[in-house]
């Protein structure tokens, strides 16, 4: 496990510690060729490989075109009288999406860390923070908070994906072996 720097993106996400150490391909719907991310609107799916192991887990796309992703904006206020997700909307009248990328990345890998929080007269030892940082030197993020939620969504989804794989007799043995 690494000890993430200042330099580092440091960001939590439990569902993604949920996974099995084993391969894994799991659907993602599309628009535009962009995975979509509480999409309203797609166009097509895409298949994304995940390989998961003791240090961390690397996410390509299985057709071998770049990776960017999407997330479509929930508004924060609640609507009582729709039923379903409320958007926010562009002035054009579109639902306004942010990419999680500043430029779509050809892998991406999340590696295990530890952060801590510097010492203070309050607290000469600070509690160390199990979490992930981005691996890869190249990735830029535009913020923290999109990259958590995708990689909490990776891992939610996933960690089903896997919980249904294992029910078959055929498989059990080689998770078992795998973790």
């Amino acid at each position: 496990m690494l000890v993430a720097s200042e330099q580092d993106t440091f960001f939590m996400s439990d569902d993604l510690y949920d996974l099995y150490r084993l391969p894994l391909t799991i659907g993602a719907v599309s628009l535009d060729n962009v995975v979509q991310i509480d999409a309203q609107d797609v166009d097509g799916k895409i298949q994304l490989e995940l390989d998961i192991n003791r240090a961390g887990i690397t996410v390509t796309r299985k057709d071998g075109q770049p990776l960017q992703v999407q997330i479509n904006e929930r508004a924060v206020e609640y609507n009582p009288t729709n039923i379903g997700p409320q958007y926010r909307y562009t002035a054009d009248g579109r639902i306004e999406r942010r990419n999680v990328f500043l430029e779509p990345v050809e892998s991406l890998r999340f590696s295990r860390a530890i952060a801590s929080s510097p010492p203070s007269d309050e607290l000469p030892n600070p509690p160390q923070r199990k979490g992930w940082i981005i691996s890869n030197e190249d990735t830029e993020i535009k913020s923290v908070a999109s990259l958590e939620r995708f990689a909490g969504i990776l891992g939610y989804y996933g960690f089903l994906k896997q919980k249904s794989l294992y029910r078959a007799p055929r498989l059990r043995q080689r998770i078992r072996v795998g973790l």
